[in-house]
């Protein structure tokens, strides 16, 4: 039988792998082969025995950092707080959600102190992980010092399946801030992958061994402001897995019985002494590979919802009091909120474990009766199911694996358990007090990697122009421009690189091939800047334009990114158009990558073509790598300015840049272009 991961030890050059999990209530960060502990906290808010922290800090008035982490409850830091008009920041993961995920009607949406933007707070949350993360292994006596481990450092970000490029680029550029590593070595030391994504690692390492190709199973990692969950079939198997070295002798495969602590340390301690060369090793079993089913869904309803439920309850019945009594209900509110957290929402169930009563300290006890504290659930928890369903939908699942901090609840657990069982589909838990499926399963997909094929959350491609159809109702209404070629063209056309639901393989690359016109022989070539959009409408398909005859970007439409590249190096590849007296042409092809979670973009052109035996020619393609940058909100406003579109006459694709003078966040091309289609 495959097992889900071999335990092949490491062949590869020495890493020093840290994986972070930022939730919105709580922290991790697991760097190899253990998980941090020993957090500074008051009782009960993480400490000696649980890898985890709060994800709060405090700022002065000058938005300098006070505390961070679960310090923030200690009698000391909460009495300097209010004695110097600190300003506690919680909840802020929510900030960098995407508009598609921003639902949060009547949620106590605190924003941040004004001048504080959101990467200053994860750098500085970062900062004060990586500072505890650094002074716990420089306590130890059998592992390197953090300077030496550090210089090799590898930070995996587990982040929600709802995020993109654009949140990825902000975290990278926190993680700049932070000081841990440079901005050159950003891109290819900082690492992100989706929460449900992590967790099915950690769920393939940690628990079920069971898993035979052809099986479909769900993971739901339901944490505290999003539900994740993604579906997936086992593909097959990878015979003879290794990792370098031919010589099946040198394997040393550890007892799959062992933990995660013990599989892990023994996996990466097995170099610590060996050479940077690469040594490969082979696996006696094949391991399995995964592919998603369908798009991962990502959903508002985690636990943090269940307290803000509370929250409400508690100031409608305290909406009684004075103004005078005003600050001494909102410490009375803090204290309650806490106490809840940690007793009565970890403890509340239904059928025969519930309790005629449940108490909640906020400097009095208030008993509660089991439905009010069952009315705090159902939202988030009817939140989980609908985003179950979603992946259910065509499917037949054997299990679905329910993990996450709210996926420890009690309550949850037992819907999901009533809600699934007439569909005779196994419910599993994963019970680890110590550590989380999202921190740990970040270091095991940096290793591992398990999943091959992914489907595509949403649909991608360019805004485009044709040339202009009398004959054709949208171009009537919409404004034209004559080309270099003498031909009018009208813009905003939509062209699809790839569809939502598409499977894409990790190793897919889509290329575009692109020839860009000039009406001078010898132009400055400068920066090549490509817009690509994305529609994030579940609902329905994308329509035919990308914006309306006012240049309004459609309501389903988002600008992903820019992807620019320096092309001043091809300026011998010019070629004269045949067609025209004033037109040059430079051929090129953009290839986008989908590498696991990230984009990818490089530039290729033909450098030279030989000619070989039989008339055959053969073209030498040079590699250009490009930057792929994020949007800020000024340059989405101005999506319009990148336009390509196919070319009926002549079965290519047009592409037309204008500078709007509004924005500075975008590159000005003024030449044109056009772009072959496949």
């Amino acid at each position: 039988m495959p097992t889900p991961i071999d335990d092949v030890p490491w062949g590869g050059k020495p890493e020093f792998v840290v994986g972070l999990d930022i939730g919105t209530a709580h922290s991790r960060r697991v760097p190899l082969p253990e998980r941090v502990t020993h957090w500074p906290s008051a009782a009960g808010f993480g400490g000696t025995d649980e890898a985890k922290t709060a994800s709060k800090l405090y700022y002065d008035k000058h938005n300098q950092l006070k505390v961070a982490g679960a310090e923030v409850y200690t009698p000391r830091n909460r009495h300097a707080a209010k004695d110097q008009d600190w300003h506690l920041v919680r909840y802020f993961k929510l900030f960098l959600h995407p508009p598609a995920m921003a639902n949060y009607e009547d949620f106590n949406f605190e924003a941040l102190p004004a001048g504080l933007t959101i990467e200053t707070v994860y750098a500085d949350i970062i900062r004060y992980l990586l500072e505890h993360t650094k002074k716990r292994i420089n306590e130890r006596s059998d592992m390197e010092d953090w300077e030496e481990l550090s210089r090799n450092i590898t930070l995996v970000i587990a982040h929600p399946n709802g995020w993109g490029v654009q949140q990825q680029a902000r975290l990278r550029s926190s993680v700049v801030m932070s000081g841990f590593i440079g901005g050159d070595d950003s891109v290819r030391r900082v690492r992100f992958v989706p929460e449900a994504e992590a967790s099915v690692h950690y769920i393939l390492w940690k628990q079920y061994k069971n898993l035979e190709p052809g099986d479909q199973f769900i993971v739901c990692d339901a944490g505290g402001s999003t539900v994740d969950t993604a579906a997936y079939v086992v593909q097959g198997v990878a015979e003879g897995e290794m990792t370098g070295d031919r010589n099946p002798e040198t394997a040393t495969v550890t007892d799959a019985k062992k933990g995660i602590r013990t599989r892990l340390t023994n996996a990466f301690r097995s170099n610590k002494s060996k050479s940077a060369t690469p040594t490969t090793f082979y696996s006696p079993t094949p391991s399995i590979r995964l592919k998603e089913v369908k798009p991962s869904d990502c959903q508002p309803a985690g636990g943090i919802f269940v307290n803000e439920a509370f929250i409400k309850y508690l100031k409608s019945i305290l909406n009684a009091q004075p103004p005078e009594q005003q600050r001494m209900v909102e410490q009375f509110i803090q204290k309650g909120e806490e106490n809840f957290e940690l007793h009565c929402k970890r403890e509340f169930n239904t059928g025969p474990e519930a309790q005629q009563y449940y108490v909640v300290e906020a400097g009095v006890s208030l008993p509660e009766n089991p439905d009010v504290v069952q009315s705090f659930f159902e939202d988030p928890v009817r939140g989980v199911i609908k985003s179950l369903y979603k992946q259910l939908a065509g499917m037949k699942p054997k299990y679905i694996f329910l993990v996450g901090g709210f996926g420890a609840s009690k309550y949850l657990r037992r819907r999901v358990e009533e809600e699934f069982r007439p569909w005779d589909i196994r419910v599993l838990f994963l019970d680890d007090t110590y550590g989380k499926a999202a921190s740990d399963g970040s270091i095991i997909w940096y290793v591992k990697q398990r999943v091959v094929g992914r489907a595509a959350r949403m649909s991608f491609g360019l805004k485009t122009m044709e040339p202009y159809d009398p004959e054709v109702l949208e171009h009537v209404h919409r404004p034209t421009k004559t080309l270099a070629n003498g031909i009018p063209h009208v813009g905003g056309k939509w062209s699809q690189i790839i569809a939502r639901s598409q499977m894409v393989d990790c190793n897919l690359v889509i290329k575009k091939a692109y020839e860009r016109m000039y009406e001078s022989f010898n132009p400055d070539l400068g920066q090549f800047t490509v817009a690509l959009y994305a529609w994030v409408n579940e609902a329905t398909s994308p329509p035919g334009w990308v914006v309306d005859s006012n240049d309004n970007m459609i309501d389903g439409f988002e600008l992903v990114c820019f992807i620019s590249a320096q092309i001043s190096t091809m300026e011998g590849a010019l070629q004269k158009d045949p067609n025209s007296d004033n037109c040059w042409r430079l051929g090129f092809i953009l290839c986008i990558e989908f590498d696991g979670v990230e984009l990818k973009a490089r530039l290729e052109w033909v450098e030279k073509v030989t000619e070989v035996p039989g008339n055959t020619r053969h073209p030498s393609f040079k590699p250009l790598f490009c930057s792929v940058g994020h949007t800020s909100s000024r340059a989405s406003t101005s999506a319009r300015q990148l336009e390509y579109a196919p070319d009926h006459q002549s079965n290519y694709t047009v592409l037309h840049t204008s500078m709007n003078h509004q924005t500075s966040d975008m590159l000005a091309i003024s030449e044109l272009a056009r772009v072959a289609t496949d």
